[in-house]
This record gives C-alpha cells, structure tokens and sequence, in this order.
C-alpha cells in the first residue's frame, strides 16, 4: 500500500480504484522507435502529451494502420484519464479530449476509463497533493521511478454525494482557467524580457546604444572588420577517454553542452597534464571567449567567456582577443547579440556545424576600446534589470502553481465546501 488518506474528508467513502474502473492499461512503443513514427495516420500519446494542465498536441506522433492494429489494447477513448506512470513526469494527469478518440498510447502513459466517476473529478483528484505526494515518493522518501497496475487499482477515491462532486469539479474548472489565465500573462512578460534582452544587445552591438556618448566626444569611428583580425579563433581537443590518466586532472575543461550564454567559472570535468600533453587540448586564459559550434538544440552559435583558465572539446571555437583592438568582454556582448546570424552561418550539410573559418570570416563592428567600456556599463545595467524582471516573473509562476496545489490540498480535505455549496 502506498496511499495515505489521512488527508482526505473523513465523511466521504473511500472506494479501490479496482470498483470504479472498467479498463486500466497502458501501451507501448512500435518497433523501431521514433524512428517509425508518421507525420500523420493514428494518433500516438507519449508521457509529453500529458499535462496537468490539460492535453496538449505539441510533438503528437502518428502511427500507421498496421501499428495502430498491434496496438489495439491501448485505444483512447474521449473522456479516459490518462496517467503519466514512469520517469520524470510520473504522477503528470489529463483528460484525453473528444480529438484524441481512437488514439494509441505508449508504455509510459496508462488509460483509466470509468463510467461510474467523472473523469474530470477523478483527474483532479490525482492532481491533488494528497496523492501526487504518494506517486512521486515511495514510503521511505525514496523517488519512485514508476507506478505498477495494481498499484494504480489500489489507488482509494473518495466518494462524496453526487450534488458535492459536482461542485467540486465546476470548482476546480474554475480554478484552473484561472491559474492558466495567469501563466498565459507571466508566458508573455517572459517574452516581452526576451524581447528587451535581444533590442539590448543588439542597440549595444549597432552603435545605437552608445550614440548620445559619442556625440559629447571626439571618439574614433567605429572599424568594420571580421573576428579574425581582431583575435586568434582556436579549436579544442578531447583526450582519450579509454586512458583513465587522461582524465579527472586540475585542468578545467568545457565541454560544447557548457557554452549556454554564460560566464565559465567552473566545468563539469577536468583533464590532467597527461591528458593535455596527449590531445590537441589547450589551455584558454581568463577573457576567452568561446563559441559553440555544433551541438543538440539551440547549443550552436551559444557563446561563453571564461572566469577560469580552461581547455575546451573540439565543437568549441576559442576566440583569444587582441587586446589593443577590442575587450574580451566587449567581444563576448557581441557574441550574444550575433546568435542568431552566427547560428545560421553554420547551417547546410547533414549535421548544421560551424568551424574555425566561419568563425573568423563572422563580421563584427568594433568601437574605440573607451567606447566599448562604455557599452559594457550601459549594456550590463539593462540586462540586470532583465534578469531582475525575470526572477519576479518566475517567482510568479512558482506562487501561481503552489496556490493551485493549495487549492487542490484544500478541496480534497473537504475545507471548500463552506464557501461553494
């Protein structure tokens, strides 16, 4: 038994899942993999499709009518509750909705179908803390990596009057428009600082920025010229990883995944001397600045400056500056207003890459180096706003979804009832 009532309305009957469900099961994955899967044909939910915000169609997969067929014992029927039971969204629940009707599901998602609930009712009541507190923890504190059937028909429901099921599902409905109402505004304050972000950098990087400054001075014109007049582009090297010797050393070295638009004062992994004499490996000092060029997701074209002496893999570019031409801070502003332009540069071919010559053939505008102190101060002021805009729209985001499971703690303890019935 992994359930724990105490927290639910000592007045309402608890009933086994077992009693109430007419079919409880779940999928799995067609030969092949993703690989397999279509553009369109039956549908196919994966654990990513289940939201306790609702169902969501953003990376549906597609069957064919031959995969559908050996599939047939995990059909989705509108109105089912589906049930996220392994991985990192395990406990995540939804109602499946009228366009889902028909669909498969996969090994990660388990259908719950009952006639004698509502699904609306019995979903929220898997969303609330008194159960998700038992689906992500086992009984000695331990992360449980999945949920079994039977544990699943174990599951107790609460069974209040009809007349209060229903009040409570029309509450929670209430509830949960709200709550999404108030994430859609925090999703778009989130934008609008990205936004500010990307007209920052790039108003510092044009001159924009900095313009009432040189207009009070007689500044040299901004130089037009490419990064690699301007600093030495290097590649990195990885040691072998069957020569333990190689590795876990007093050199910090960077790995393509660690160059995320950020300062570098500490690495994942390190190499020893053996390890750098042995490998094209070479230690960068402090104000490189880094540029990934091939990566997963949006890792290309990602820039870095390092706060440490460090070496790199060979998907990073080091870009050592001329100090008497430009700062390595100056250079690493422009690297994170150039993202996007840098990113395209290395598309085309099988695998999208930079490498060292599209990285020194980028051009780049480069100011007098008093002008780009300037830039720096002025450029570092705005960003600190953003991020400080920032943290209070996520802080948002965390009171909104600990005031929901609130709200949800506090209905299934029967303490709302006053204030809606």
């Amino acid at each position: 038994m992994i359930w724990n009532t105490d927290n639910i309305a000592a007045e309402w009957p608890l009933v086994d899942l077992a009693s109430l469900a007419s079919k409880v099961g779940s999928g799995a994955t067609p030969k092949g993999g993703r690989s397999s899967y279509l553009e369109q044909g039956t549908p196919f939910i994966r654990s990513q499709n289940v939201r306790f915000e609702g169902f969501t169609a953003k990376g549906l997969a597609f069957l064919s009518d031959a995969q559908a067929r050996l599939l047939g014992n995990a059909t989705v029927r509108a109105g089912d509750v589906l049930l996220n039971i392994t991985g990192a969204s395990i406990g995540r629940v939804c109602v499946a909705p009228a366009s889902m009707d028909g669909a498969r599901v996969n090994q990660h998602v388990c259908i719950i179908r009952s006639t004698k609930i509502a699904p609306e009712f019995l979903a929220a009541y898997i969303s609330s803390p008194q159960v998700q507190n038992a689906v992500s923890l086992g009984n000695y504190g331990v992360t449980r990596e999945a949920l079994t059937k039977s544990q699943i028909l174990e599951l107790p429901v609460p069974l209040p009057p009809e007349m209060i099921r229903s009040a409570l599902v029309k509450f929670v409905h209430d509830i949960s428009v709200r709550r999404s109402n108030a994430l859609s505004h925090i999703d778009m304050a989130r934008k609008v600082i990205e936004r500010f972000r990307h007209a920052v950098l790039a108003a510092a990087c044009s001159g924009r920025l900095t313009a009432d400054w040189r207009g009070n001075r007689d500044s040299n014109p901004w130089v037009r010229t490419t990064v690699g007049e301007i600093g030495n582009v290097q590649l990195g090297g990885t040691p072998s990883r069957k020569k333990a010797e190689y590795w876990n050393g007093d050199i910090a070295w960077v790995s393509s995944g660690e160059v995320a638009n950020c300062r570098i004062s500490a690495t994942r992994e390190a190499i020893s001397q053996h390890g750098l004499n042995n490998s094209n490996a070479k230690v960068y000092p402090v104000g490189t600045v880094l540029i990934a060029m091939i990566g997963e997701g949006k890792t290309r074209g990602q820039s870095a400056i390092l706060d440490i002496e460090a070496c790199t893999n060979q998907n990073v570019a080091g870009i050592l500056p001329d100090p008497s031409t430009i700062s390595g801070e100056y250079l690493w502003r422009w690297a994170l207003a150039q993202y996007e332009t840098t990113r395209a540069v290395g598309r085309g071919g099988n695998q999208p890459a930079l490498n060292s010559r599209k990285i020194r053939e980028l051009a780049i505008g480069v100011p007098p180096l008093e002008e780009q102190a300037e830039i720096i101060r002025r450029l570092d002021q705005l960003l600190q706003l953003a991020d400080s805009l920032a943290s209070r729209v996520d802080a948002a985001r965390i009171l909104i979804n600990q005031t929901s499971r609130a709200v949800l703690a506090k209905v299934f303890r029967g303490d709302w009832m006053a204030d809606v019935i």
